[in-house]
């Protein structure tokens, strides 16, 4: 082990970077390689073998450029069908991606919502990475660390069963924002609750 990764997923992702080097747009350049490594580190290794690194790279990138551009306290959310032309890359399943502030309860949150809708998830990629970002919300930074200068976020990639009707892919991006708010209104507020609980306790 290497730094809590095995040194076998150091080595595939070794070759996404590799891969990425090759499809990097120039916009992308300074945060690909960085963004990479962090992004694939919680993958299982049968899970990015049995994608290939070309692959893999695409995916990240399109979730990394997607993501560059974010204003604190707003999510960006996208469910669609991949298409190499716009996207970068196909899949057989259906895509659902998120870049948001990092908060307890995201991840299971986001599968209750899919179960919910009927929706199996297949693969799924969810980092916690360590961010600047200026003022109107453009990316600086992915750091290796987090630290008194960097925001915690969270991106989530998801392979789902495919869902053509762009009504329902619509509805569901719907679905996912409003667990968001749900959760942020739950977690900005935990703490006052706890307080008002505690003196309640108390008088009684």
């Amino acid at each position: 082990m290497l730094g809590k990764v095995p040194a076998s997923r150091l080595r595939l992702i070794d070759g996404i970077v590799r891969a990425t080097r090759k499809l990097t747009p120039r916009a992308l350049g300074r945060y690909a390689e960085a963004f990479i490594r962090q992004y694939y580190r919680g993958v299982a290794d049968e899970d990015l073998v049995a994608r290939g690194p070309e692959h893999l790279a695409a995916v990240a990138l399109a979730h990394l450029e997607a993501g560059l551009t974010r204003r604190q306290g707003r999510a960006w959310v996208r469910a669609f069908n991949p298409e190499p032309a716009r996207d970068g890359f196909a899949s057989s399943h259906t895509i659902v991606m998120l870049v948001s502030d990092d908060m307890p309860f995201l991840v299971d949150s986001m599968g209750i919502v899919l179960n919910q809708s009927g929706l199996a998830m297949h693969a799924i990629v969810h980092p916690v990475l360590p961010v600047r970002r200026d003022g109107r919300g453009r990316l600086l930074e992915i750091a290796p660390e987090a630290s008194e200068r960097t925001r915690l976020e969270s991106w989530q990639m998801i392979e789902i069963d495919r869902e053509t009707d762009p009504a329902k892919l619509a509805a569901l991006e719907d679905r996912i924002r409003a667990m968001l708010d749900d959760v942020r209104v739950a977690v900005e507020d935990w703490q006052e609750m706890r307080r008002r609980t505690r003196e309640l306790a108390a008088s009684l």
